[in-house]
C-alpha cells in the first residue's frame, strides 16, 4: 500500500502508547460518518509517512489527507470536524494560536508514558472496526 492509493484521512498513532489508542477507541466511537482509517506509526506504512515527510521524533497523532500532514493540535482539530457533537464543536480552538495549542499539547505528549502507561504492541480492533487499519 502506498500513501498516494488512500483516498480517505488516515490517523497514525504511537501504537505503543495508550493515550494513542484511547484517542483512536474515541474517534472509533464517536465520529460521524467512519471516514477515518487507522495505522500506526511503527507501521510499514507509518515509516513510510515519516520518510516522505521527513518527520523528526514524531511519536503522537498525525494526521494525513489528501496529500497533506498535520501534527499535534491541528491533527486533533481536524479530527475534531469528523465528530458527532458535542464533540465537534472543541474544533472551535482552532482559533486559538498554534503555539498556545501546541504548548498544552506537547506537555500531555511529553507526560504520557507515565500518566496513562505504555504497551508493547498495538491494541487490536474489534471485527466491526477492523477494515478501518490499514496495517492489520
Amino acid at each position: 500500500m502506498n500513501l498516494n492509493d488512500i483516498s480517505k484521512p488516515v490517523l497514525f498513532y504511537d501504537g505503543q502508547c495508550n493515550l494513542c489508542n484511547g484517542a483512536v477507541q474515541f474517534v472509533l466511537r464517536h465520529e460521524k460518518n467512519d471516514q477515518i482509517v487507522f495505522a500506526s506509526l511503527q507501521s510499514a506504512l507509518g515509516k513510510m509517512l515519516i520518510s516522505k515527510f521527513e518527520l523528526q521524533n514524531v511519536d503522537s497523532l498525525v494526521l494525513y489527507h489528501d496529500g497533506e500532514i498535520y501534527l499535534k493540535s491541528s491533527a486533533a482539530l481536524h479530527i475534531a470536524k469528523n465528530l458527532k457533537q458535542p464533540y465537534r464543536k472543541s474544533h472551535i480552538i482552532r482559533f486559538l494560536p498554534v503555539m498556545f495549542r501546541d504548548f498544552i499539547y506537547d506537555f500531555v505528549a511529553r507526560h504520557r508514558y507515565a500518566i496513562f502507561g505504555k504497551t508493547e504492541s498495538c491494541q487490536l480492533p474489534n471485527k466491526k472496526h477492523q477494515k478501518r487499519f490499514l496495517d492489520l
